[in-house]
This record gives structure tokens, C-alpha cells and sequence, in this order.
């Protein structure tokens, strides 16, 4: 009987331990698991969050620097548009049924402009003159090609005086490809009787001002950068000479002779 009872008294305290073992492992396992879990849920959301910013601070940058782009792209186009080789050629090349004719010693010459500008600045596949119903009237081009025009281009021309087409693949050239086009401001001038000399000047004057005026004139940004001078400063410095251009445009709108008096006073 006392051998018996000894048995039985050992194999409840072995019990009694293995219990206990088990109550330790599993009261120290549950606050770790639960404290890698929490760790974990805590760490993601961080990663998450700085992930977010990082993509929401390079999408930023994507679109400024995309701004900055296509602003250069409408100034370049601008330049190009206001040249007495296309003003002064266009007007000269004749219609057939309502469509510009592709001969003559006009087209000519403002075929081999763009032809001379479009090798000058290879980043333009193509430079091309339309008229106001999107036929092409010439091209850099050694032919015509056809042009797929968004619906309502001409109304954004007219209300924004650019237009930007959505980009689309090129399967010839094996590249991507944007449409962006501005409109040619002379014959507008011509029609409303404005001396051509004056309009050139205000045209000078409305470049100057688009390249210094804030937040987008590049101007601004690269004196910024030469003079190690913040942005914001640059910006509140320019704005005296910003208005005092503006007065000027207004002036020579209003009373051209400020500018054509002197050259014809010269003829």
C-alpha cells in the first residue's frame, strides 16, 4: 500500500509540473506573439505611410517638371509661329476647293523652314502648319500626313491659345507621341488692322513676361539656381517689372505709334 501511494503521490506532482511548464510556456509565448504582432501591424502602416509620401512627393516633382516641359514646348512653338517666314509665306500660299495647295515657291519656303527648325530642335518629330479647319497647309515633313485631331481642339486653341493633344503610340516610328499646338497670332493681328511692327514688339513683350512670371517662368527658376537665391524671393522681386511690361503691352495696343513712329520716321 505505501509503495502503491508513493507512485500515485509522484505521478500527480509530475502532473502538477508539467501543467505549471505548460502554463509558463504559454503566458510567455501569448504577450511575445502579441507583441511581434502589433510590431508588425505598426512597422507596415510606417512603411505604408513613408511609401505614400515618397510617391506622393515624386508624383509632385513628375508634374512640375512635366509643366515645365510643356511650357517649353508652347514658347519654342510660339517662337517658331511668329517667324516672318511662316507669317509672310502663308499668306501667300493659294486654295484649291477650300484646301491649301502643297506647290509654289510659298509652300516651298515654309516647307524648308520647318524643315530647318524641325533639324535644329530634334526633340519635335515633326513641325507642322494647320489651318482653322486642321487641314495641313505645310509640313517638316518630305509628305503630308495625315493628323488625328481631338474633337473641339480648335475651341481649346481659342480659349487657352494652346492646345495639348493626349499621347499616343507611333507604331512607324516605334515611340510615344503628343500633339501640342498653338495658334498663329498675325493673321489675327492683320485682320483686326494692328501695325505689324507694333504686334512683333507685343508679342517680344508677352514672352518676356510669360518667362518671369510665377510660379512657371523658367527665367525665375534659373536665376534662382545662379544666384542661390530662393524662389519665392526671386519671385516678389520680378513683380515691379512684371506690371511695368503689362502697362506696356496695354500702351501699344491702345497708341501703336509709340513704336512705329521712329522706324517710319527712318523710310
Amino acid at each position: 500500500m505505501n509503495l502503491v501511494g508513493t507512485v500515485e503521490r509522484h505521478g500527480w506532482i509530475a502532473s502538477i509540473r508539467t501543467k505549471m511548464l505548460m502554463f509558463g510556456v504559454v503566458a510567455t509565448l501569448i504577450p511575445s506573439l502579441t507583441t511581434v504582432w502589433i510590431s508588425y501591424i505598426e512597422n507596415k502602416r510606417a512603411l505604408q505611410a513613408k511609401a505614400s509620401e515618397e510617391l506622393l512627393g515624386v508624383s509632385a516633382q513628375a508634374v512640375r517638371e512635366v509643366d515645365l516641359w510643356t511650357k517649353e514646348l508652347r514658347y519654342d512653338l510660339r517662337v517658331f509661329s511668329s517667324s516672318y517666314a511662316v507669317t509672310e509665306n502663308l499668306d501667300h500660299i493659294p486654295l484649291v476647293n477650300g484646301e491649301p495647295q502643297h506647290a509654289g515657291i510659298y509652300f516651298q519656303r515654309l516647307a524648308d523652314y520647318l524643315h530647318a527648325v524641325r533639324e535644329r530642335f530634334p526633340d519635335y518629330s515633326e513641325l507642322l502648319v494647320l489651318d482653322q479647319h486642321g487641314h495641313v497647309v505645310a509640313t517638316s515633313a518630305a509628305k503630308p500626313s495625315h493628323i488625328a485631331l481631338a474633337p473641339g481642339w480648335a475651341d481649346e486653341l481659342t480659349k487657352n491659345e494652346w492646345a495639348l493633344g493626349a499621347p499616343y503610340w507611333d507604331s512607324t516610328g516605334t515611340h510615344a507621341e503628343m500633339l501640342v499646338s498653338v495658334p498663329i497670332m498675325f493673321p489675327l493681328a492683320k485682320a483686326i488692322g494692328m501695325d505689324p511692327l507694333a504686334f512683333g514688339v507685343f508679342v517680344v513683350l508677352a514672352v518676356e513676361v510669360a518667362q518671369i512670371h510665377p510660379p512657371f517662368g523658367i527665367n525665375l527658376y534659373a536665376l534662382s539656381g545662379i544666384g542661390k537665391v530662393h524662389i519665392g524671393r526671386m519671385s516678389i522681386s520680378v513683380i515691379p517689372y512684371i506690371v511695368m511690361m503689362i502697362g506696356m503691352m496695354f500702351a501699344i495696343a491702345l497708341v501703336p505709334q509709340i513704336v512705329t513712329w521712329l522706324p517710319s520716321t527712318m523710310r
